[in-house]
């Protein structure tokens, strides 16, 4: 039976997903659309104003940015010593941004030394196992 007072909510929930106001999993992404292709008898028209593709999350950005150091330097620190070195230099070039006048920050740049301090931060915690005793 077609269910237009649930099937306009899920067209709601997948068009406020596009536009970041909710977080929606993947699947639950699929199921919604799933759910409104039943409803409807036909597949939803998802292309409407201001749809874009989901922008990779936090995490993977970390990741990807832990990947690509990996590729010029060891995998692991081989000491706090050296995490902690390490962990300064990214956070002392966020502190040069943050002592700029807000008008001139530019926070495309301060983003990606916030994630370069989070990949390290990881490395570090990763590498904790290696380190002699």
């Amino acid at each position: 039976m077609f269910d237009l007072a649930k099937m306009v909510e899920l067209r709601r929930r997948v068009e406020m997903s596009a536009w970041d106001q909710v977080t929606l999993k993947p699947a639950e992404f699929v199921e919604m659309v799933d759910e409104l292709e039943r409803l409807s008898g036909a597949k939803p028209e998802l292309h409407f104003s201001g749809w874009r593709q989901p922008k990779p999350s936090i995490f993977d950005e970390i990741r990807a940015e832990l990947e690509k150091a990996n590729q010029h330097h060891r995998a692991e620190f081989a000491s706090l010593h050296e995490a902690y070195a390490v962990l300064l230099e990214e956070v002392e070039e966020v502190w040069e941004i943050t002592k700029m006048k807000e008008a001139n920050r530019d926070l495309a740049h301060l983003r990606h030394e916030l994630i370069q301090v989070a990949a390290m931060a990881v490395k570090a915690i990763g590498s904790i196992g290696s380190w002699k005793r």
